[in-house]
């Protein structure tokens, strides 16, 4: 009896390894994705921007007063002479504007035209205005100019009605800053 019990546990022993080995060394289900495409070699360019500002018509200011009308203070040209078209931006700085200056108070409006000669007074639409109590305004739609194309900045000057007394026989000196950002092909 003996020898029948481990004959069977044998017996057993090679079914369960024969049957685990197969599982292991059996041939499964093994999935490989591999893709490669070629591209031709491409050129992107990117284009140079070119702002350049210039004198323009000499103008001799006349000076303004509380409530009277805008001045024309200067006249420039402004070229893209860069390959790709720019959208105009601007900003104005004055050195030490307060309420009760002339600097504070000064309002500058500034517009670009196709025009060579600037208006007495501002348009009625695509213009700047810049004031220390407004802060910079720019136009709705902000000028474009394309490549190689130019225009003429006119820059004006004004006080309104409300404008002090420290304003009289005074003078100041605002900057204004313009840029030019590339604009969508």
């Amino acid at each position: 009896m003996r020898g029948s019990t481990t004959t069977a546990v044998s017996a057993a022993s090679l079914i369960l390894g024969a049957v685990v080995l197969a599982v292991v060394v059996a041939p499964g289900t093994y999935g490989s994705f591999s893709s490669a495409t070629s591209v031709s070699p491409a050129t992107v360019t990117i284009g140079t921007p070119s702002l350049a500002i210039t004198a323009g018509t000499p103008v001799t200011p006349a000076g303004v007063y509380p409530g009277g009308p805008a001045d024309l203070i200067a006249v420039r040209t402004v070229t893209n002479g860069g390959a790709v078209g720019l959208r105009l931006g601007a900003a104005v700085a004055l050195a030490g504007p307060s309420s009760s200056n002339l600097g504070g108070n000064v309002v500058v409006s500034f517009a670009t035209q196709t025009s060579a000669t600037c208006a007495a007074t501002p348009p009625a639409s695509g213009l700047w205005t810049w004031s220390l109590a407004g802060g910079l305004t720019s136009p709705t739609t902000a000028p474009t100019l394309a490549s190689g194309a130019s225009a003429t900045l006119c820059v004006w000057q004004s006080l309104p009605a409300t404008a002090p007394n420290g304003t009289f026989a005074a003078s100041a000196s605002p900057t204004l800053t313009l840029t030019g950002s590339q604009t969508s092909p």
